[in-house]
């Protein structure tokens, strides 16, 4: 094999190594952005079980908050009622008020307790939410961090393979790399061996001088159906 053909077989194998690494950088990329938004998905999650939480609390103050107010109205018709001269009249609503209150006080003040005791039970449970929630948060995170690690790896492969490509580009002519890269536009490989007679880039069937050519490993030489570069790889 020439100098110059081994430098471009070299060439398109690093070119290959090289895209296969991008593909995975990608890849990864896709993975970490999956990995965010279920992050994400999880903090907001928890975020609405506390507000579900905090409503039940608040619902439970202002239950205990109308009890009182009620218990205050009773206790302040009772001191009228014991203390004060008023007519009968007056004095016979009173007793009907105070009756009114005290049977919606108590219901009130059933619904207050139930309320009270929901909130306690529901904070037991959103103590073990919290644990599951950290779980599965420490979960992502550890797949974050592997794949994180993964990608570092393949950046410093891709800067190697980079630093590879270029030390062979600075060895073709500019002329021939020139070709090279125009060729690498319109096709992925364009360094491809000879297959059964066949270019295995197009897979046509190749002439017979130029098969004798590639095999003889004296020059560079083209498909002349789609113009890769050829190299004999049998052996």
């Amino acid at each position: 094999m020439t100098t110059r053909l081994g430098d471009l077989v070299e060439l398109g194998h690093i070119e290959a190594q090289l895209r296969s690494t991008e593909g995975k950088l990608s890849d990864l990329a896709n993975e970490l952005e999956r990995l965010g938004r279920r992050r994400r998905d999880e903090l907001d999650a928890f975020e609405r079980r506390k507000e579900q939480h905090e409503a039940l609390r608040r619902r439970a103050a202002e239950r205990t908050a109308e009890v009182d107010e009620l218990d205050r109205r009773v206790r302040s018709y009772q001191v009228r009622l014991d203390n004060e001269i008023i007519s009968y009249k007056e004095m016979e609503h009173l007793r009907e008020q105070i009756r009114l209150l005290r049977h919606k006080l108590d219901e009130m003040t059933e619904e207050s307790l139930s309320l009270m005791e929901q909130t306690e039970q529901d904070e037991q449970q959103l103590r073990e939410d919290e644990k599951a929630h950290q779980e599965r948060l420490a979960e992502v995170d550890g797949e974050i961090s592997t794949v994180q690690a993964r990608v570092a790896s393949l950046e410093a492969e891709r800067e190697r393979q980079r630093r590879e490509r270029q030390a062979c580009v600075e060895k073709l002519p500019p002329h021939m790399y020139e070709e090279y890269r125009r060729l690498l536009e319109q096709v992925p490989d364009p360094v491809v061996p000879v297959q059964g007679g066949n270019c295995g880039g197009c897979h046509l069937k190749l002439a017979e001088t130029t098969l004798e050519r590639v095999r003889a490993e004296r020059e560079v030489v083209r498909c002349e159906n789609c113009s890769r570069y050829l190299y004999w790889a049998q052996r």
